[in-house]
C-alpha cells in the first residue's frame, strides 16, 4: 500500500562489566534498556475470532524491554574454554524470558578451532496475546513468537586458517550448524517447529 507510512522511534542503551576471577576465570554482567514509541504491530499479520472472522493486528505503541546477561568463561587448559550464560528478559507488555547457553571450546591448532553449544529459551507470552479471540479487543495479537514458548538449539561451529590471501592477513573460514526445536504451548496451528541453521562465515585482517 503506497498510502501507508507509520513512525516508530527506538532508544537503546547497553552497558556491560567484566571482571578477572583469576588466571583461567573472567566473568561479565551486561544490562540493556529499550524503549520504543510508535507503530509496532505488523501490517500483514491478522487475528483470528472464534467464529471464523478475522482483524487487523493491533498492539500498544509504546513498549520498554529490559534484560541482563550473567557471562561466565573459563579455561581448562591453554587450548580448551568452558563458557555458560544466562540471561534474564522482561518488558512492559508482560513477557518474561529465561535462557540459559552451556559451550565449549578449543584450539586444536594454530589453524583450527571449534565449538559446540546447547542453548534452552522458555518465555511467557504477551498480556493481550490469544490464538483466537471471542471478540474484538482493543490490543490483539496472534503472532507466535510473542505467545509462551520453549526452544533448545544445539550447534556447533568449526574455523580454518586459510592464511594470508593476496594483500588479507590471517583469512579464516568457518562453518556453523545449528538444530532448533520449539515448542508452542497456545499456538494450535503450529504447534512444533524443527529447524536447521547454517552460516558460512569469513574474517580477514588488512
Amino acid at each position: 500500500d503506497d498510502n501507508f507510512s507509520e513512525d516508530l522511534d527506538s532508544h537503546v542503551v547497553n552497558a556491560s562489566i567484566t571482571q578477572v576471577l583469576g588466571p583461567q576465570t573472567i566473568a561479565q554482567i551486561a544490562l540493556y534498556a529499550a524503549v520504543f514509541a510508535g507503530f509496532q504491530s505488523s501490517p500483514y499479520r491478522m487475528v483470528q475470532f472464534e467464529n471464523g472472522a478475522g482483524a487487523p493486528e493491533q498492539v500498544p505503541d509504546e513498549r520498554q524491554r529490559y534484560a541482563t546477561v550473567l557471562r561466565l568463561k573459563h579455561a581448562l587448559s591453554n587450548r580448551a574454554f568452558l563458557g555458560t550464560d544466562y540471561r534474564f528478559y522482561f518488558d512492559t507488555w508482560g513477557v518474561e524470558s529465561h535462557m540459559f547457553e552451556l559451550s565449549y571450546s578449543q584450539q586444536q591448532s594454530k589453524g583450527f578451532k571449534w565449538r559446540v553449544r546447547n542453548r534452552i529459551y522458555r518465555q511467557s507470552g504477551e498480556d493481550f496475546y490469544a490464538d483466537t479471540y471471542a471478540g474484538l479487543q482493543q490490543y490483539m495479537s496472534s503472532d507466535r513468537e510473542h505467545s509462551p514458548f520453549i526452544s533448545d538449539t544445539i550447534g556447533g561451529k568449526v574455523a580454518l586458517l586459510a592464511g594470508d590471501l593476496g594483500g588479507l592477513k590471517d583469512v579464516w573460514f568457518d562453518l556453523k550448524a545449528d538444530l532448533g526445536w520449539q515448542h508452542f504451548s497456545d499456538f494450535a496451528r503450529q504447534p512444533e517447529r524443527l529447524m536447521w541453521v547454517t552460516e558460512i562465515g569469513m574474517s580477514m585482517g588488512f
